[in-house]
């Protein structure tokens, strides 16, 4: 099992770094899995080659908008999270689980779960990051901040 304890600072949805009441910045440890959610999020919402620093960073979610919602497209998206998110080491695949399930024609749901072990005392060891992705035209939906 990879270690995810880091500590990283803490940035808002849109990629705004967080300021705290008097100005500075805040990191994120305050919550244990704070920095690991920012990281998986900010890598399912990046495609490779976005980062000019870190080329290999990204799922390539995007290339899938226009493609069928079946079975085969569902494969290979899943195999790009996979790829995105283990392999510079991020996440452990072992420690990876990813479970969807088709809204309608152009929609599906998916949670992502990584075991964290024992890095939050106080939860289950899991932390889960549900969103949605549809082909139309939207893309990624991410519905855990």
């Amino acid at each position: 099992m990879t270690d995810y304890r880091a500590v990283d600072l803490k940035f808002s949805p849109d990629g705004d770094l967080v300021l705290d009441p008097g100005g500075g910045l805040v990191d994120t440890a305050i919550y244990p899995m704070l920095s690991l959610k920012q990281e998986v999020i900010t890598r399912i919402l990046t495609n490779v080659g976005d980062w000019p620093q870190h080329p290999w960073m990204g799922t390539n979610m995007q290339q899938y908008i226009g493609e069928k919602n079946d079975d085969e497209t569902m494969e290979a998206l899943v195999e790009s999270l996979t790829q995105g998110l283990t392999n510079d080491g991020l996440v452990d695949k072992r420690d990876l689980t990813l479970e969807w399930s088709k809204w309608d024609a152009h929609t599906v749901f998916i949670l992502l779960t990584i075991n964290v072990g024992t890095l939050d005392p106080e939860g289950e060891g899991k932390l889960e990051i549900p969103f949605a992705f549809d082909f139309n035209d939207l893309g990624v939906m991410i519905y855990d901040q």
